[in-house]
């Protein structure tokens, strides 16, 4: 009895100073919490070309050090993009030409993992990061809004009904364009990203603000379409905390 009495504290004891051995040296991961402003744009190689339009994510941040000016930067984000595209269509008939203007808009929910390599130099509070980012998608939304000339509108007043051909691939649908649609399944389910940027913690040591700016550049393609091709670029800007 006595014997266990003197092995416990022995034994907390020692789990104290190893853990503290580990914070020090890096092996027990800081964590923190960012928010984050983005711009994106998405590139195409139809007639549409390319959307884009703002967005927002929010996750969990870990570092772990690896040297004294050296650390491993990941975490779990999620992100929400909404790049949109205006377009106009001109048909042309016996009763001349008429012009359909209107506007595509998507809605993208991700879910990301990024790991970076992040540099600190010296006793700078700034500091550079660059690595990897996987994105999952968990699902996708469009909606095409359109403007329809009176001459391109029924007698009695109402709007025809607009479809395509299925040779017609612009809109990556056939059928009635208009509403709220899932079209989850017709992208990949997986984005990788390459990115970087810079960081500022204040002030320095254990529990500081951060502030970032950072770029990513989509290395894959998005559509399961062999007729289009559409690649992510994003520029994001925003805060945090660290502990």
């Amino acid at each position: 009895m006595s014997r266990t009495r003197f092995v416990l504290p022995i034994a907390i004891a020692a789990m104290l100073v190893t853990t503290v051995d580990a914070r020090a040296a890096g092996w027990v991961p800081r964590p923190g919490i960012e928010v984050s402003g983005s711009y994106e744009t998405v590139s195409r190689d139809d007639l549409l070309e390319g959307t884009s339009g703002a967005g927002w994510s929010v996750g969990a941040t870990a570092q772990w050090g690896l040297a004294q000016n050296w650390a491993l930067v990941s975490g779990l984000r999620y992100l929400e993009a909404t790049p949109n595209k205006a377009f106009g269509l001109t048909f042309s008939g016996t009763g001349g030409s008429s012009t359909l203007s209107g506007e595509m808009r998507e809605r993208w929910h991700w879910l990301a993992v990024p790991v970076h390599a992040r540099v600190m130099p010296g006793a700078s509070p700034f500091s550079i990061e660059a690595g990897p980012e996987v994105q999952v998608l968990l699902v996708a939304r469009s909606r095409t809004n359109f403007e329809v000339p009176s001459s391109l509108r029924s007698a009695g007043g109402a709007t025809q009904a607009i479809r395509l051909a299925p040779a017609a691939d612009i809109f990556e649908d056939v059928g009635t364009l208009a509403g709220d649609r899932d079209v989850t399944d017709r992208y990949h389910r997986v984005n990788v990203v390459l990115g970087g940027g810079v960081s500022y913690a204040w002030p320095a040591g254990m529990g500081h603000v951060t502030a970032h700016a950072r770029g990513g550049f989509g290395l894959n393609d998005l559509m399961k379409s062999e007729a289009i091709v559409r690649r992510t670029r994003t520029m994001e800007v925003g805060v945090g905390w660290q502990w």
